[in-house]
C-alpha cells in the first residue's frame, strides 16, 4: 500500500485485510472455547493495542517534509505480519487436522496441554474430542453441501440476519465513523486547529479506548451482552447529540469552555464505543 498510486489497489488491499482480519478472528474463537468471550473481546481490543503506536509513528512523521510521510507508517504495518509468520513453527498443528490425518494421540495431548491444564482425561477434552470426530463424520457422509444451506431454516436465517444488522448495519449507523474517520474536522469544529494538537488528541484517544475495551472485555460476561449494547449504544447518542448541539454553539460564538466540552464528550461517546462495540 505504500508502494501504489491508484486509488483500485488501496481498495483491494483494504478488501483483502478485511477478509484476513474475519479468519483470524473466527480461527481465535475455535482456540479458546473456555474463555470465549473474554477472549474474542480482547482480540478486538487489540486493536487500540496497535492504534496508540501508529499515532505515535504519524505524530513523529509529520515533520518528514515528502510522500514518506504516510508511506513510512504504512510499511510498518509490515512488522506485526513478519512476527506472526515467524512464530509459525512454535504453533502447534490444528487438533482438527491430526484427527482427520488419523493422529488422534497427537491430538488428544495438545488438547490435554492448552484445554485440559495437562489432563488427557479432563470432561472438556473428551467432549471437544468427541465433537470433532462427530463432526468430520458428518462432513463425509454429507457429499454435497451449498451457501443454501445457510439460510435453509428460520434459526440459521435470524443469527445471520443478527450478524448482519448487528456487524454490518448499527455499528457503521451508530456515529463512531464521524469519529473515525471524520476526527481531524470534528476536533476543528471543536476549535482545535494545529495539526500536532489534533495529532496529540489523536494519541490519548487511543489510549483511552485500549483503557474502555479492555475492561469491556473482561465485564461482558458480567454485565451481559444485551445491556452491555442497550447502555453503551444510549450513552453514545446523548454524547453525540450534546456534541452537535456544541458545534452549533461554538460556530456561532466561539469559546474555549464550549471547545473543552466537545473535547471530553468524544472521549466519552468514542470510550462507550468501546465498551461493547469493539468486541
Amino acid at each position: 500500500m505504500a508502494a501504489v498510486k491508484a486509488d483500485e489497489h488501496f481498495f483491494l488491499f483494504e478488501r483483502i485485510r478485511n477478509l484476513t482480519y474475519a479468519r483470524s478472528q473466527l480461527h481465535f474463537r475455535g482456540r479458546t472455547p473456555q474463555h470465549r468471550v473474554t477472549m474474542t473481546g480482547l482480540f478486538g481490543t487489540s486493536w487500540y493495542v496497535e492504534s496508540p503506536v501508529a499515532a505515535g509513528v504519524t505524530y513523529g512523521n509529520q515533520y518528514i517534509e515528502n510522500t514518506w510521510s504516510w508511506r513510512l507508517p504504512s510499511l510498518l504495518q509490515l512488522l506485526p505480519s513478519v512476527l506472526c509468520l515467524a512464530s509459525l513453527p512454535f504453533i502447534p498443528e490444528s487438533p482438527r487436522w491430526l484427527i482427520y490425518k488419523n493422529r488422534q494421540s497427537e491430538a488428544r495431548a495438545i488438547w490435554a496441554k492448552y484445554h485440559g491444564d495437562g489432563d488427557a482425561d479432563s470432561p472438556l477434552v473428551a467432549i471437544e474430542y468427541q465433537e470433532i470426530c462427530q463432526a468430520l463424520e458428518h462432513e463425509k457422509s454429507v457429499q454435497k453441501t451449498s451457501f443454501k444451506t445457510l439460510i435453509s431454516t428460520r434459526p440459521n436465517r435470524w443469527s445471520i440476519g443478527v450478524v448482519c444488522a448487528v456487524a454490518g448495519v448499527f455499528s457503521q449507523v451508530s456515529g463512531n465513523n464521524i469519529i473515525t474517520y471524520y476526527l481531524g474536522d470534528v476536533l476543528t469544529s471543536a476549535g482545535i486547529t494545529e495539526v500536532q494538537t489534533q495529532l496529540g488528541a489523536n494519541l490519548e484517544l487511543s489510549g483511552s479506548n485500549l483503557v474502555c475495551a479492555s475492561a469491556g472485555s473482561w465485564l461482558t460476561e458480567r454485565i451481559g451482552r444485551r445491556h452491555g449494547f442497550l447502555c453503551s449504544t444510549g450513552i453514545m447518542s446523548v454524547a453525540l447529540i450534546i456534541v452537535s448541539v456544541l458545534t452549533k454553539l461554538y460556530g456561532d460564538n466561539p469559546d474555549t469552555a464550549v471547545s473543552a466540552a466537545q473535547f471530553t464528550l468524544i472521549f466519552i461517546f468514542y470510550g462507550s464505543y468501546s465498551f461493547v462495540w469493539t468486541l
